[in-house]
């Protein structure tokens, strides 16, 4: 995001939104094909979130977005110090807290699997995150 200051332009990071799109919710507890529980119990919740597709176009000829992750680590590797600040937050947050963030959405909007889900996908992108600025 960019904003005038003064005669000069200044860029810092926007704000995120609309975190549910990036949480799995398209995809169903059990089912054929992709479905949280084959997931998460394949273990390529990493190959998840490397591959889902993000709504941001790095390019303007590529065919669909680049995942969110994706997106970070390239954007953090052209300008790290729109991102050290954010992403030397990363170190507080524990599974933990996440779960019990998670916990607070009510029963009725996410299964136990989905929350599971979440979580995990959290876990991965946080761990991913954390190697950028290291």
């Amino acid at each position: 995001m960019r904003k005038q200051v003064g005669d000069r332009w200044q860029g810092r990071v926007a704000p995120t939104f609309d975190h549910a799109s990036s949480l799995g919710r398209e995809l169903r507890d059990t089912a054929e094909g992709k479905c949280r529980k084959r997931i998460l119990s394949e273990k390529r919740i990493g190959q998840y979130s490397e591959k889902a597709p993000g709504a941001i176009y790095w390019d303007s000829q590529d065919k669909c977005g680049v995942s969110p992750l994706v997106l970070v680590r390239r954007a953090a590797r052209l300008h790290p110090h729109l991102f050290k600040q954010g992403l030397a937050r990363l170190e507080k947050l524990e599974r933990a807290l996440l779960e019990s963030i998670v916990e607070r959405v009510p029963a009725d909007w996410m299964t136990p699997l989905a929350r599971e889900f979440a979580v995990a996908l959290m876990c991965y992108n946080i761990q991913e995150l954390r190697k950028i600025s290291a």
